[in-house]
């Protein structure tokens, strides 16, 4: 499942690779103002079987602030804009038992393919994954834009900020693979 906004530049790359380690892919496309929708109506062309595509016509509101105002404003918390009924929307959309959360500008390498296979084996509900913000070379971890922890705190509006965000070398463990 890779939920979209303007991600032309790496959707064709990250969704080859991956294709062939999942059964489905399902592109949901959130109000992209790029080529996003082309690439994904060129790949559903070449993968008619594995690839389904979507529109989500709602703005989605940022963390944070906008997201608690809206919460505090919206009748029982709930609202097409919050990002926890836009990602459980997504959700639906997917057919299989098992969901992995994959991202526009993500390059799935070599280990993914057999660490899906190892946890396949293992029976075990989800997986566990951490990224490395790679160099287009696929050999040279990249370096952050910003280390400045208050110029990022400031620019996210949000009330915290994990450590690794001021060093994106490597990303922060997450479930990526889940029922």
């Amino acid at each position: 499942m890779l939920r979209l906004r303007n991600e032309e530049e790496f959707l064709d790359a990250a969704v080859r690779s991956i294709i062939a380690v999942v059964d489905e892919v399902v592109l949901i496309d959130n109000l992209s103002t790029d080529g996003t929708p082309a690439v994904m109506a060129d790949l559903k062309s070449e993968f008619p079987d594995r690839v389904a595509i979507y529109s989500y016509d709602h703005e989605v509101a940022r963390m944070g602030v906008e997201s608690w105002k809206l919460i505090d404003a919206s009748p029982g918390g709930r609202s097409p804009r919050l990002s926890a009924d836009y990602y459980n929307w997504c959700l639906n959309r997917c057919a299989c038992p098992y969901a992995l959360k994959w991202d526009g500008d993500m390059i799935a390498l070599e280990g993914l393919r057999r660490r899906i296979l190892r946890w396949k084996e293992a029976g075990r509900p989800i997986l566990i994954m951490q990224g490395a913000n790679v160099h287009s070379d696929l050999e040279h971890l990249a370096d952050a834009r910003c280390t400045d922890r208050e110029t990022l705190l400031d620019e996210l509006n949000v009330p915290g900020l994990p450590a690794w965000a001021t060093k994106p070398t490597y990303d922060y463990p997450e479930p990526r693979l889940f029922p």
